[in-house]
């Protein structure tokens, strides 16, 4: 379980920074084609198109596994003060497999989605030509079948935490 966290982290983090770097691109990207418009009276063709298509994508989708990881999901936790820590342990393990139900499934149709948007070669008409933006249908079916297979990690760690298999990781 220790290696499968470790991997988890690396991966998550890995993705994460590949965000970072399309979040610094999509920066410059956008303030090069503001100084363009300023400066020399256009922007640079397909700019919104990309930022859309492309930087939001990998932005929004990459760093799922990490968020994961992390435990950093939008949690409603106002029922803790009225019911036992033990019982919020046990609920620990329906909740990250219904997590990984409900992300397998929009990977599901993300994936069948993706591969006909491949084949039909998707692309977006522009005045400055085509974009394909295929490509980044498989970020998101790619990201959302990460997070939730480790979903399922955390599923069975909590499994074996509770049982007494496994000591509790720091933080637990």
């Amino acid at each position: 379980m220790v290696l499968l966290d470790q991997i988890g982290r690396a991966l998550g983090m890995a993705l994460t920074y590949v965000a970072m770097a399309l979040m610094l691109l999509m920066s410059l990207h956008v303030s090069a084609s503001v100084i363009s418009r300023q400066f020399f009276g256009g922007d640079i063709p397909m700019t919104l198109e990309i930022t859309a298509y492309y930087y939001m994508i990998g932005m929004t989708f990459l760093p799922l596994v990490l968020v994961d990881v992390e435990n950093a999901h939008i949690r409603a936790d106002f029922l803790n003060e009225f019911l036992p820590r033990r019982f919020w342990d046990w609920l620990e393990v329906p909740t990250m497999v219904a997590m990984f139900a409900y992300l397998s499934f929009v990977c599901w149709r993300t994936t069948v989605a993706a591969i006909e948007r491949t084949n039909n070669g998707e692309a977006i008409f522009t005045a400055a030509g085509d974009l394909a933006i295929w490509p980044a249908r498989w970020v998101m079916a790619i990201s959302l079948g990460l997070a939730a297979v480790y979903s399922l990690v955390q599923a069975a760690r909590a499994v074996l935490v509770l049982t007494g298999r496994l000591e509790a990781p720091k933080g637990y």
